[in-house]
């Protein structure tokens, strides 16, 4: 999985959208060493979120526009607070060439 994760980072990052963070959920996101080898093949921190995002992604707020962006911020946020995060070792350093 971080092999295949690797080669599309590769094809965004030469298309311009480099990205700094790879944050990921669903079954995967619950192996702790599945995060390490993540961060340390791709060179970036990886944060493993505890929900699974395609279930999550149907809206919950009610009440208008303005109330559904700050009750999505506020999600996010705890989100993001509640990830575990795994950051590069730098054991792999010489595979991400």
């Amino acid at each position: 999985m971080a092999l295949a994760v690797r080669s599309v980072l590769a094809v965004l990052e030469q298309a311009g959208s480099p990205l700094s963070e790879l944050r990921t959920g669903g079954g995967g996101a619950r192996i702790d060493l599945a995060g390490q080898l993540k961060a340390d093949l791709l060179g970036r921190p990886v944060a493993h979120l505890d929900i699974d995002p395609v279930a999550s992604a149907r809206p919950h707020a009610r009440g208008g526009r303005g109330r559904a962006v700050r009750e999505a911020g506020a999600a996010i946020a705890a989100t993001m607070r509640r990830a575990r995060r795994f950051v590069p070792s730098g054991s792999l350093q010489r595979l991400r060439g």
